[in-house]
């Protein structure tokens, strides 16, 4: 079994998610919910979220559909040890690929994401917001480097 990235429920009302919204044709849209049900199965729910897009001049916001964590199914892991989780994305693969590459590429993909946000924003300050993410990342390559050896 891997690990994945997911979204959990918040308490605090100034929390933010960086992400992408994608708009999906109606001739698609069925087989592109098929895929993304078997993708994301075992304990994921649908939610209606509003999105804000940071680049649209206009900044509405649209209605989007995001799968995110259920704690109450038997494939929910919230452990906080930091070397099992990244000993766990090291070794998982999933339908999509590997779960290190999914986790390289998700932190490549912040990191643009949160530089384009904000300009001003130094590779420390992103590493910052999201230190859980960019640690796990690291703790991923070193178990790559030393399993290379």
């Amino acid at each position: 079994m891997g690990r994945v990235v997911t979204l959990v429920k918040t308490e605090n009302d100034q929390d933010k998610v960086y992400g992408m919204a994608y708009e999906i044709h109606s001739n698609n849209m069925e087989k592109t919910f098929e895929n993304l049900h078997f993708r994301e199965k075992c304990g994921y729910s649908l939610k209606e979220v509003t999105f804000y897009p940071h680049n649209d001049l206009e900044c509405k916001p649209i209605s989007c559909i995001c799968y995110y964590a259920n704690e109450d199914n038997s494939y929910y892991s919230p452990s906080d040890d930091l070397s099992l989780i990244s000993a766990q994305i090291y070794k998982s693969i999933g339908p999509s690929g590997t779960n290190k590459d999914y986790l390289y590429n998700l932190c490549n993909a912040l990191r643009i994401l949160l530089k384009n946000v904000n300009e001003n924003c130094n590779n420390e300050e992103i590493t910052r917001q999201e230190s859980h993410l960019f640690l796990l990342e690291t703790l991923v390559k070193q178990l790559e480097t030393n399993s290379a050896i």
